[in-house]
């Protein structure tokens, strides 16, 4: 019996991408395997990952293969990372729909197996050898079987192959077929061949604690379902990026400021939470509702439970494995160690423990350990394939006197580390006394010092007596939690210090020194940096302190520099820009915006000196830094659901032109939007921070050091942004631009105040603009009043998919990002500060919240009066200066008007097209001119995508949807979504018109096809009439041909002649039409050559490109002398079919935009009831024309 998967058919499984077989019916079966039988599942399994090896870097360019059991999720975290890498997706089921216009199980029915088998594979070498680069591919049944195999094997020697695994219960819930031992019995059986097929995998969990919630999303957060998504999506990309390392677009989808590109082991003082296998359940989901504090999370494998049995590591066990590293990486986000413990066997299989590594390697690593008492070969194996895994090479010195750090064995492994190529050193050794801890430094010293070997080095002592040594290492100490320390009182790392303890320690050692901070402004006194940074100061156990100062001048400030243990600033208005030629360095954020909002003083006079910093000292540099962007960045991406995810046409809205304005603008550079609209009065400030953008400066760094040592600088960096393109409003009034998208991603800089309980300003925008099908995020970086009106009027479109986010979810994470240069310590999970401030009254307590990533812990931290005597407090007039934070006051009349009663949002429908690569669709210009016309208040507008996705699908759900347009290859596909499809949509097999109907009470979602009238008017328009002795040409063999056979056939033709160079095909669509007298031939010169075939319409429906002037026989036309040729292409306006018609009089020609106007006069009727206004809708159109 076979052990590799089949997927013979999808005949119960799959619809015909058209056929309405309704939308409510539940797959009764699945045919994914040949004959399988449903055993219970055996205990154990082979595990086989060795067959394909991993390379040491792939191209950021090169394609992604998916394989894996149907309902796994493959063409979801495809499509989810697709738009961020920018990549192209390739559905292997779409594919062999696209190329030979039928489903799996309909081609076999059609062709039989054998003929079906060849197809499959011919189109599954083509999707993978044709398709280097830039695109994810969803692999289907024959690549992991038979010829497929090979084509596979020799594809990942360049190219990832990831393996999707997913729970049982999650594919029986997603496919609704068989029972769980069925299922579990398939993955059992399919396992073992995904695996050696791949080079890597990746655990598809799905997040119970959100899909069990019952609670509504509050302050417009993202709903459980897509918050599902989006961590899935962070966490596959996260997986990605650390192999590929695509700096480019993961500067793309992450915010990091400049710091932050530094590698941990460049960072002084870092932290590794231990977390044992056996733990690991009792506390990860617990984890994630708290902020970590370390800096890596390290996942250790005890090889003595997995090992149990002769079996050693098998395929159950590697799936484990598997699964909680995907747990912990989706709840704990910071990169894991991999480290597989031997030390508690007294005899260690050698090949077990390699392979248990290597599984540590296919599942993309960040850190792995290595034991370096083993076998070299082993480990110079290993280490030859890691791709971008960072080996720490592992000694466990023994107990005995002769092993200690004063050991020629200590230095031994030194040089064992260095020469097999590993990128990190760590020794370790039960400490035995107090000694030990200072000998463990004396030995990281000495090597140091020796200069003969640069390799990291982690040195520590373990147990109760070696926690000194473990504070006292810098480099990813190991640490415990105090969660752990209270869920798992057993587990063997709570001996371990804390991070906040072991950060008390290092500073109370003078390890470190107590530094002071600030905000340095002119408007500063009621800022809430303080409460902030101060929180954060305290939840690491460091014993700075933060303060305010309310300046007119810059004199103060660089007076503080001069003190020793001044540690830098927050810089707001109106000192942003003034501070700029004060600064030594700058980083390349701060150069693009133009604004410094982060002051950090260095303590030697290059840039290295931000690797040494904690250390009291003359200031002898100063370097700047912007992190407002960061806010921006962080609140987006965590924001915007997948279905909005940023694409090629997805517009970003900026309210205001001041300083945030720019760090906006930025910040959208660094998401990838490419279309960024600015609405301000004010025309000339728009235009100032337009030219910024597209006209970066030179380096104002005035020292030869502009980079970080070490750094992992983002290629994403300004110099290296794609240009915008930029378009401004000047007013509440105007329209949206036709030619972009609506937006999705807003964007308000507008500094308002707190008047009465009223916002001073008016920042509600016009329904126009917020008619995003899919929603989108609004984001008001003012905070006061904390509810503006255009918060407001998001909320009130939550159920269209808005989520509204307030100034005071933006401000911590700029803020938290901001205190990571002072102190050197990145936060793990980006810790956001929202007030819940309960009363003020002199020296008593406010509770500030801290939002973790959504969950909720509260710290008290004891606020004086005279600090903070103007707390916003709920209700209580909060005033917002201007330029406070970088907010600065917009100019326009239209923010201070009174908002207008807005039409009733169901009065009006929104109208599409879906397609892929339709940015230049005229369609939009035709029926908005038409709705306008006749007094509708409708609107019609693009929305692309490569396939039918779940954006199209929510768009069509929507209770304000009113119909689409569907061109290639959408128009294949739509029929899954729909209640029923017209007899000419199924006669045609392609759906070109949604139309939304109401029977019996009821919402009906009907497809129909237009395509033929728009052919059919074209000809009848022409005037002739004797078709019944006549013959029609049609050239081409795909869904416009097929709706040019209808329309022929409803027009009554004698004949039907199809051309195609691929001749079976020609003869299958010819067969469709019985009716008719048919031919079908592969050249045109063949069909000239009929001599009894009087032929006076031919439609060609390839693209002109594929056929020149050259190529078309002069015969077709003057053989009769007259005719009508309709060509349905575009472009170029005139194509080599349409110059030699016209060389004959007697031919009438009609284009493909004739075509496109008649087709598109019968969509608008059946949309509305009404006429269409043709005259109105043609002179739009041809404005538009002459216009490109």
């Amino acid at each position: 019996m076979s052990t590799t998967p089949h997927q013979d058919d999808e005949t119960n499984f799959m619809r015909s991408p058209y056929m309405p077989s309704t939308r409510a019916g539940t797959p009764k079966g699945l045919s994914e395997y040949s004959n399988a039988p449903t055993p219970k599942t055996p205990k154990s399994r082979t595990y086989s990952p060795d067959a394909i090896r991993r390379v040491t870097e792939y191209a950021p360019d090169a394609s992604i293969a998916l394989i894996g059991m149907r309902g796994s999720g493959l063409s979801t975290l495809a499509v989810l990372a697709s738009s961020t890498l920018g990549f192209r997706v390739l559905d292997a089921d779409q594919y062999f729909y696209k190329v030979t216009g039928l489903s799996r199980a309909a081609y076999k029915a059609a062709h039989g197996i054998s003929e079906y088998r060849q197809e499959e594979l011919q189109l599954i070498r083509t999707m993978l050898f044709d398709n280097p680069t830039g695109a994810i591919i969803v692999c289907g049944p024959g690549a992991v079987e038979g010829k497929g195999k090979e084509w596979l094997t020799e594809f990942a020697k360049e190219h990832l192959v990831i393996y999707i695994l997913r729970d049982a219960e999650d594919i029986q819930r997603h496919l609704r077929v068989f029972d769980l031992d069925t299922i579990r019995n398939l993955i059992h059986r399919a396992t073992p061949a995904y695996r050696r097929l791949s080079n890597f995998e990746y655990y598809n969990t799905s997040d119970t604690s959100l899909q069990k919630s019952d609670t509504s999303p509050t302050r417009g957060d993202l709903s459980p379902s897509a918050l599902a998504l989006k961590n899935v999506e962070k966490d596959f990309l996260n997986l990605i990026h650390g192999i590929v390392r695509r700096d480019d677009s993961y500067g793309k989808y992450k915010a990091r400021h400049s710091l932050s590109c530094l590698p941990l082991i460049s960072r002084s003082y870092t932290y590794a939470l231990s977390i044992p296998l056996t733990t690991l359940t009792s506390v990860v989901s617990e984890l994630r509702d708290i902020d970590i504090e370390a800096d890596a999370v390290e996942f250790t494998i005890p090889m003595s439970t997995l090992c149990e049995d002769e079996h050693g590591l098998d395929g159950m066990t590697a799936d484990r494995i598997s699964r909680q590293v995907s747990v912990v990486r989706k709840n704990i986000c910071i990169p894991v160690i991999y480290h597989v413990n031997s030390y508690d066997m007294q005899q260690v299989n050698v090949d077990e423990y390699f392979r248990l590594l290597d599984h540590g390697l296919r599942l993309g690593a960040e850190y792995l350990c290595v034991d370096l008492a083993f076998d070299t070969a082993k480990i110079q194996t290993l280490i030859s394939s890691r791709g971008q895994t960072k080996i720490i090479g592992h000694y466990s010195a023994s107990d005995n006197g002769d092993d200690g750090w004063d050991s020629p064995k200590q230095w031994a492994m030194v040089q064992r580390a260095h020469t097999l190529g590993c990128d990190i050193l760590r020794v370790c050794k039960k400490a035995t006394s107090l000694a030990d801890n200072f000998a463990a430094q004396h030995f990281v010293h000495r090597v140091k010092a020796s200069q003969q070997y640069t390799i990291p080095i982690i040195a520590y002592n373990t147990g109760h007596l070696g926690r000194m040594s473990c504070y006292s290492n810098s480099i990813l100490s190991p640490v415990t939690h105090l969660l752990i320390r209270n869920l798992a009182p057993d587990c063997p790392s709570n001996s371990l210090l804390t991070v906040k303890e072991a950060q008390k320690a290092t500073f109370a050692s003078f390890l470190l020194d107590d530094q002071f901070f600030g905000i340095y402004g002119n408007n500063t006194s009621q800022s809430l940096s303080p409460a902030m940074h101060e929180a954060a100061f305290k939840l690491l156990g460091m014993p700075h302190h933060y303060n305010i100062y309310t300046k007119d001048s810059m004199d103060d400030l660089f007076e503080m520099v001069k003190d020793v243990k001044f540690g830098g600033a927050s810089i707001t208005a109106p000192f942003k820009t003034a501070v700029i030629p004060r600064m030594d360095f700058l980083s390349d954020e701060a150069k693009a915006i133009g604004a410094v909002n982060t002051m950090i003083c260095l303590k030697a006079p290059t840039m290295d000196s931000l690797l040494d910093r904690n250390t009291s000292g003359p200031t002898v540099a100063l370097f700047g830094e912007n992190t407002d962007w960061i806010g921006i960045h962080t609140c987006v991406q965590r924001n915007l659901s997948p279905i909005n995810a940023v694409r090629r046409r997805t517009t970003g809205l900026i309210v205001g032109a001041g300083g945030m304005a720019r760090a906006a603008a930025y910040a959208f550079l660094r998401l990838g939007i490419k279309a960024i609209v600015v609405y301000n009065r004010t025309r000339s400030k728009a235009e100032e921070l337009i030219k910024q953008f597209k006209s970066q400066g030179r380096s104002t760094n005035r020292h030869d050091e502009a980079s970080f040592p070490g750094s992992e600088r983002t290629s994403q960096s300004p110099d290296r942004i794609v240009d915008p393109a930029f378009k401004i409003l000047d007013s509440k009034k105007d329209k949206w631009p036709e030619d972009l998208s609506l937006p999705t991603i807003i964007v308000s800089c507008i500094a308002t105040k707190d008047v009465d309980g009223t916002c001073s300003v008016d920042t509600s925008l016009p329904e126009d603009w917020l008619s995003s099908p899919t929603g989108g995020v609004v984001i008001e970086l003012s905070y006061t009043p904390l509810e503006t009106p255009l918060l407001r009027q998001a909320k009130q479109l939550a159920d269209r998919g808005w989520i509204a986010v307030d100034g005071l979810q933006v401000l911590p994470e700029q803020g938290m990002m901001q205190c990571s240069p002072y102190p050197g310590k990145i936060f793990a999970t980006q810790i956001a500060i929202y007030p819940r401030l309960l009363s003020i009254y002199p020296r008593t307590e406010i509770f500030i919240t801290i939002i973790c990533q959504g969950s909720v812990q509260q710290f008290q931290i004891l606020l004086y009066i005279f600090n903070y005597h103007h707390v916003m407090v709920a209700n209580d007039n909060y005033p917002l200066g201007q330029g406070h934070g970088g907010f600065q006051m917009s100019t326009s009349k239209d923010m201070n008007d009174t908002s207008s009663n807005l039409p009733q949002v169901m009065d009006k429908k929104q109208f599409f097209i879906f397609g892929h690569n339709i940015s230049h669709s005229l369609s939009p210009t035709l029926h908005n001119a038409g709705f306008q016309e006749l007094g509708l208040p409708h609107h019609y507008q693009i929305h692309e995508s490569e396939n039918v996705d779940q954006s199209v699908e929510l768009i069509i759900n929507s209770p304000d949807f009113g119909g689409a347009s569907v061109t290639f290859p959408h128009k294949l596909q739509i029929g899954k979504l729909l209640h029923s499809v017209s007899e000419q949509g199924q006669n045609i097999g392609a759906i070109n018109t949604v139309v939304v109907q109401e029977r019996d009470g009821q919402r009906v979602l009907y497809g129909d096809n237009t395509d033929w009238i728009g052919i059919r008017r074209c000809i009848l328009k022409s005037g002739s009439q004797d078709f019944t002795s006549s013959s029609a040409l049609v050239l081409g063999a795909g869904g416009a041909a097929r709706a040019a056979c209808y329309a022929i056939k409803t027009l009554g033709f004698r004949e039907l002649i199809v051309v195609n160079r691929t001749l079976s095909k020609a003869e299958e669509l010819a067969s469709k039409f019985s009716e008719l007298k048919t031919r079908a031939f592969s050249t045109l010169d063949e069909a000239e050559k009929v001599g009894d075939a009087d032929i006076r319409l031919i439609v060609a429906c390839i693209p002109a490109d594929d056929l020149g002037e050259d190529r078309v026989p002069s015969g077709l036309f003057s053989k009769l002398g007259q005719g009508v040729l309709v060509e349905m292409a575009y472009r170029p306006q005139v194509t080599g079919m349409m110059k030699v018609a016209q060389r004959n009089s007697g031919w009438k020609v009609y284009r493909g935009v004739d075509v496109l106007e008649e087709q598109a006069y019968a969509q608008f009727e059946l949309w509305t009831g009404k006429q269409a206004p043709v005259e109105t809708m043609r002179i739009a159109m041809q404005a538009r024309v002459a216009s490109a």
